[in-house]
């Protein structure tokens, strides 16, 4: 493996760049399909249960906090809550306009709403690191998607019922996606008003980011809110959704058994009816890919259970630049390299809010005396290049182990 580099560029930091010694095989592109409008006419609609009570505030880690309750929806009747944290560091860099959303899950507690006796998650306190490496506001919305709900239902079964009751009814509201998006932006609402009559902080713009399904909500928020400067989805696989199910076919033998809520509900023959096709054009990022113009980081897991090591190929070539991609060696769909995730967000916020240059990098494979050869070119001198690679006596390499070495 050679690496090159252009003389006299200085040494960049917080991003990392993996590369395998694995031959990828990329699949075909199905035709683009433009998407409808109920996502963003959705999200868009008002909605009079709207509306947010601040119950405590507080210090964490040298960082202010303020905790506040918001109610983003009433959704098929049924009331949305959400914690919001706001952080804001020890040193704010001003004028401070731009926040960092992170979209999270867990289940609503009643206990929430009352009085504030319940603990700090630990989410808020690790982002605390965040807040105070970028020098700017930092909000996590928590609850998304409000759960349980539909006989105890969360998570991937939740939201596979949703498309189920879609793909019989056609009711344009059903799939989940819809009130998760709704979620990110109302409280991107509720941060703006609060930041102002709170802090005196003017706030415009965010870098959204969040994990797996948030993750997923964090791609579709970019796509209808202005107010999305840059993206930063997590362990978050499955764009351009047709071709992605043929690939785990090819590779697994079906779907992966992390997804088999959308099995259940016979997702992969039901995709290519008339419903099945507007199930994709609302909910697949990727059908809104002409949107997605922002400052894209891709945080992705080489063990990953969800997909197939190169579920990569299937979309990337079609997403618009800025984009870039982060693989995490040796870590499943719970990515634990806080350091290297705290890192890379905080360059991706720089570049969004300041229009920073990231490092350029591009790659090819070439056959050379009957060995691979791959030469990577970047624009400023690596502190170091690192070759990570792996075994596997099929495509799956969900159980392989990574190693690296100097290049």
């Amino acid at each position: 493996m050679r690496a090159e580099h252009a003389p006299g560029f200085h040494r960049s930091r917080g991003w990392g760049c993996l590369f395998w010694s694995t031959c990828v095989i990329c699949c075909a592109f199905v035709a683009h399909v433009h998407a409808g409008d109920e996502l963003e006419r959705y999200v868009a609609q008002p909605d009079a249960s709207y509306a947010f009570h601040i119950v405590r505030h507080g210090r964490l880690g040298g960082a202010e906090y303020l905790e506040a309750i918001l109610t983003s929806q009433t959704w098929r009747g049924i009331p949305w809550k959400h914690q919001l944290f706001m952080l804001r560091p020890r040193r704010l860099a001003m004028p401070a306009t731009q926040a960092l959303l992170f979209i999270d899950g867990g289940s609503w507690e009643p206990e929430y709403d009352g009085t504030a006796t319940h603990s700090v998650p630990r989410v808020a306190k690790e982002f605390v690191r965040l807040a105070n490496a970028l020098h700017a506001p930092v909000v996590i919305v928590r609850q998304v998607p409000f759960e349980p709900l539909f006989g105890g239902r969360r998570e991937d079964a939740l939201i596979a019922y949703t498309f189920d009751q879609y793909l019989q009814t056609g009711e344009p509201d059903w799939p989940l996606l819809l009130p998760m998006v709704k979620s990110a932006s109302r409280a991107m609402d509720a941060v703006q008003r609060l930041a102002r009559e709170q802090w005196g902080l003017a706030i415009a713009r965010f870098t959204v980011t969040g994990a797996s399904k948030r993750g997923w909500t964090s791609w579709l928020t970019a796509a209808v809110d202005p107010r999305v400067a840059g993206v930063a989805p997590m362990v978050i696989d499955m764009l351009n959704m047709k071709a992605q199910i043929e690939l785990q076919r090819q590779t697994f033998g079906g779907l992966s058994e992390e997804n088999k809520d959308y099995e259940e509900i016979r997702l992969p023959e039901r995709i290519d009816s008339p419903t099945g096709r507007e199930l994709v054009a609302i909910v697949d990022p990727y059908s809104y890919r002409d949107r997605l113009l922002q400052p894209k980081l891709i945080l992705l897991a080489t063990n990953d259970p969800y997909w197939p090591l190169d579920a990569l190929n299937v979309y990337w070539n079609g997403l618009p630049e800025p984009k870039r991609v982060l693989y995490l060696p040796n870590q499943t769909h719970g990515l634990r390299d806080v350091d290297r995730l705290i890192g890379s967000l905080a360059a991706l916020n720089r570049y969004a809010e300041e229009g920073k240059a990231l490092p350029e990098v591009s790659g090819a494979f070439t056959q050379r005396n009957g060995r691979l050869e791959l030469t990577v070119r970047t624009d400023r001198t690596p502190a170091r290049v690192l070759a990570w690679s792996a075994l596997s006596a099929t495509r799956d390499f969900r159980q392989a182990r990574w190693t690296s070495r100097r290049c």
